[in-house]
């Protein structure tokens, strides 16, 4: 007398697939705006619309208030809309998980470990990459390790000055960055105390308060030259309220500002 056992492989294969994809991926606590989650779905193409309040020029006066006579500020509501689009697979044949048949074989599996790695590692090259072409406000010299408390600091002084929030803050370093900050903490010459809390909870999480983590998926920057340009012509300035609502993702509030002389 024979039995057939069903298992459901599918379930088996995408439980062990995003554990081990979760457990690769780096970036993942570099990424913290969950603000539509629950509103993007397939019914809106997984894109959303956000309201952007209006900011006003506050003026100051001696000895009054303000001449109101000729009229007030508009209150003018922009928006910017965001779009899930990129998608990141990996090909792989039935073939490869036919004979897992449990949870732990599913763990074991070398293929659907491998596969969840490699797609781990792309996502996390991708994303840092849109984060190193996004900066705008860089500090240091172009090809100089993270090599001390100082280093660290730098791009938190200018992260603070900027107004952003220390729950906001992230710090993605590479590995000869830790070797570099490795090589700092063993030769500084403070109590242990004050070496450790500055330096060596770095290892484990955090350097000087700042959440850290090490990678090797960060990109390369290359700095270039250039000789300084010119605003090609004048009146080239927009209304804000003609470009306050943003046509398409990507399309936010600004204008072109054409360019001589680069």
């Amino acid at each position: 007398m024979a039995s057939i056992i069903t298992v459901d492989q599918q379930k088996l294969v995408m439980n062990a697939f995003a554990a081990t994809f979760q457990n690769n991926l780096v970036s993942k606590d570099l990424v913290s705006w969950k603000m539509y989650n629950e509103e993007m779905s397939d019914r809106n193409g997984l894109k959303v619309a956000e309201q952007v309040g209006p900011r006003y020029q506050i003026t100051q006066t001696t000895n009054g208030v303000v001449d109101l006579s000729t009229g007030v500020q508009d209150s003018v509501f922009g928006s910017e809309q965001f779009v899930v689009n990129k998608t990141f697979g990996a090909s792989m044949g039935w073939g490869d998980f036919v004979k897992i048949r449990d949870i732990g074989e599913a763990r074991e599996s070398t293929a659907l470990t491998n596969a969840a790695t490699n797609l781990a590692e792309q996502i996390d090259a991708y994303i840092m990459g849109v984060a190193a072409l996004a900066a705008n406000n860089e500090v240091g010299t172009p090809g100089n390790a993270v090599a001390t408390y100082a280093d660290v600091l730098t791009g938190y002084t200018r992260m603070k000055e900027e107004g952003v929030d220390d729950s906001d803050l992230r710090m993605c370093l590479t590995y000869g960055d830790k070797q570099a900050l490795g090589t700092t903490v063993v030769a500084y010459t403070a109590t242990d105390s004050l070496s450790t809390s500055t330096f060596r909870a770095g290892f484990t999480g955090e350097v000087g308060g700042i959440p850290a983590m090490y990678t090797q998926q960060l990109a390369f920057q290359t700095p270039g030259t250039r000789t300084n340009g010119t605003v090609n012509g004048a009146a080239q300035n927009v209304n804000y309220a003609a470009v306050a609502v943003s046509g398409a993702p990507g399309q936010y509030m600004t204008q072109t500002l054409i360019l001589a002389g680069l």
